[in-house]
Parts: structure tokens; sequence; C-alpha cells
């Protein structure tokens, strides 16, 4: 990911955390002054807040993209993602390989695993 992207990421994810805490203050001080009968709700409200925000830091920390390419052979589709990606990750050839589904993951890790595709021309694996 560039570091202009990363730090916007970056950026939200301190946001988010700051909301996290600054809203179980908010909502152990309001707990404290609400008749006892709005409790359940005000615990439900707080559980689905923090649910949502686990799921936005998680996203934001594994950021998920679809691209979908289409394109005639050696037009190019491989080179883009790999220019998005930066990092050459998709293998780029002079055959055929326009077929397959290619999901890309964010990881320290890089590697590439090719899903055995019906009929396919090129080898399949990691």
């Amino acid at each position: 990911m560039s570091s202009a992207v990363n730090e916007i990421f970056q950026d939200v994810e301190f946001k988010a955390q700051l909301l996290v805490k600054s809203w179980h203050n908010f909502y152990i001080e309001i707990s404290q002054h609400l008749p006892e009968t709005y409790q359940p709700e005000m615990k439900e409200l707080s559980n689905n807040l923090e649910k949502a925000l686990e799921k936005l830091l998680g996203e934001l920390r594994s950021p998920t993209l679809t691209i979908a390419t289409t394109g005639t052979t050696s037009s190019g589709k491989s080179t883009l993602v790999n220019l998005l990606c930066e990092a050459e990750i998709v293998p780029m050839a002079v055959s055929e390989m326009s077929a397959g589904v290619v999901t890309i993951e964010y990881s320290d890790k890089i590697s590439l695993v090719i899903d055995e595709t019906p009929e396919a021309t090129w080898e399949c694996g990691e």
C-alpha cells in the first residue's frame, strides 16, 4: 500500500480508537444518571457500536479491494494489478492466463496462490 494511503488508514484507525475510548467514558458517565429501565438499551447500543468499530478497525488493518479486469491477451491486465499493489505479485505471461480469479490479501509475506481451475493451461499452486 502506498505511504499516503497507509497514513490515511492509520489516521482513521487512530480516530476510531479515540471514539472507542470517548464512547466508553461517556457510556459510564451517562449510565449513572439514567433510570434502570434504560440500562439494557444502553448496553445494546454500546455493544453494537463497539462491534461496528472493531469491524472498522479490522478492515483498516487488513483492507480488501476488489478489482475486475478484462482485456485481450497481453493487454496489461496483470501489469496494472501489480502496479496497484506496488509489487510484482500477479504473473505476467505472454501466453493466455486471462480466465482465472485472483484474490490479493494484504500480508507481510508475499506469496501467490493460484487455485485449481478446471481445464487451466497454466500452473496452479503456491
